[in-house]
């Protein structure tokens, strides 16, 4: 199997959450006001995470020869323009989602990760996703490019992030296929090559984010709208789905070796062929506390921009 002729590594940054962060509750509020002033009428980006975003498309336009894309709005658009980076993409496209933030009312502050699902429904099959934390440190393995769907891992979800039946029967939430013992895959990566997994995804996304609820939502609806249902839709369609990663993530684990604590990681490793990558993921608390840390990743990062112009 060979490296599909046709296909894009596509990055989104849908800046409305940024703008409506009084909506927003638990780790991603806490995040975002420790980030930013967002008091701003103008859209940012904090120095770490600018600078890993950078690195991010870097590593994807060298370790892979497809074109790279980036899906924002006008406010987005604006700032790329400002900082000089839409050189870094093959391809801006601030229609799709400019459109979506003028045309849908959706709660961006609750369905933060929502701009990113609608933006790769729009996409053409076959194609990479990347969250902009998701940095290639090689080239993607070839098996990949065999299966309908593949991200970095399934998740367990337990505590705050396990959705119930009832949790959806008290919201009056209708998701096809929903199964509440099913893991979730986490999506900072996808390789898609399945359309009738996106013209599903595009629709029942649609539906719960544009849903009038008569009560406040919880946090996990926001995975449940992007997480949750990509997995119910993949099982519903019998997809060939693989993950880079054999362990399975679990979701409020013990960070001790106390009798009975429960793992990170659960699973057994296998001998495929494995991608070389950083996901910072919750590594950002650490680059948001730690001064020295912060400093050191965003020198390392520097260096990989500046080579980059050599």
């Amino acid at each position: 199997m060979s490296y599909p002729i046709n296909g894009k590594i596509v990055f989104v940054n849908w800046t409305p959450p940024y703008f409506n962060s009084k909506n927003m509750t638990g780790y991603r509020k806490l995040q975002l006001n420790e980030m930013y002033s967002l008091d701003s009428e103008e859209y940012s980006m904090i120095d770490y995470e600018q600078y890993s975003h950078q690195v991010a498309v870097i590593n994807a336009r060298k370790w892979s020869t497809f074109p790279t894309k980036l899906y924002t709005d006008e406010d987005g658009f604006n700032w790329y323009k400002k900082h000089n980076l839409l050189k870094l993409f093959d391809e801006v496209d601030y229609e799709v989602l400019e459109n979506y933030k003028q045309n849908y009312n959706v709660n961006s502050g609750r369905f933060w990760a929502s701009g990113k699902v609608y933006a790769i429904c729009h996409e053409e099959p076959p194609f990479i996703f990347l969250d902009n934390d998701f940095i290639l440190n090689s080239k993607p393995p070839e098996w990949i490019f065999e299966k309908d769907l593949v991200f970095p891992q399934w998740e367990i979800q337990r505590g705050d992030y396990f959705v119930t039946q009832k949790m959806l029967d008290d919201f009056d939430l209708d998701i096809p296929n929903f199964s509440q013992n099913m893991m979730m895959p986490n999506t900072s990566f996808l390789y898609i090559n399945n359309k009738e997994l996106l013209t599903k995804l595009k629709k029942q996304h649609l539906d719960m984010v544009t849903k009038v609820y008569k009560k406040d939502i919880p946090d996990v609806f926001n995975v449940l709208s992007d997480q949750g249902l990509i997995g119910y839709i993949s099982r519903e369609l019998n997809l060939n789905v693989d993950t880079l990663e054999d362990m399975m993530y679990l979701a409020y684990h013990e960070l001790d070796e106390t009798v009975g604590a429960t793992p990170m990681w659960v699973g057994e490793s296998t001998d495929k062929e494995k991608l070389d990558y950083e996901h910072l993921w919750f590594g950002k608390y650490r680059l948001k506390v730690d001064k020295q840390y912060k400093e050191k990743r965003i020198k390392e990062w520097k260096k990989v921009i500046f080579n980059s112009l050599i």
